[in-house]
């Protein structure tokens, strides 16, 4: 799940283009993290409908949404060091002058 939603990333960045790089991921990560949020949601209520939303049910949702949600973190957060390194690189080349 989180694979495939962060696999997306790209695809935003082509259709909403944007200088601020920080700004394009957090963006990104609220628009995914909507979706994912009502995904979670309809499946509850859906296996509540069934009367089946309980014990190990329950508790592999709930398992499933954590590790989802820290997923999205580790990928938000290794994108912000990415950024973080480059700004640092570009920063520290030397500036050249042309004539």
């Amino acid at each position: 799940m989180v694979s495939f939603a962060t696999s997306l990333f790209n695809i935003y960045k082509q259709q909403k283009p944007s200088e601020d790089s920080l700004k394009q991921l957090d963006d990104f990560m609220g628009t995914i993290g909507k979706g994912i949020e009502q995904g979670f949601s309809d499946a509850k209520a859906i296996l509540t409908g069934l009367k089946v939303f309980e014990g190990d049910v329950e508790t592999g949702v709930a398992s499933t949404y954590d590790m989802v949600m820290k997923g999205l973190q580790n990928f938000r957060e290794k994108l912000m060091a990415s950024y973080e390194q480059q700004a640092e690189t570009a920063e520290n080349e030397p500036v050249t002058k042309t004539p």
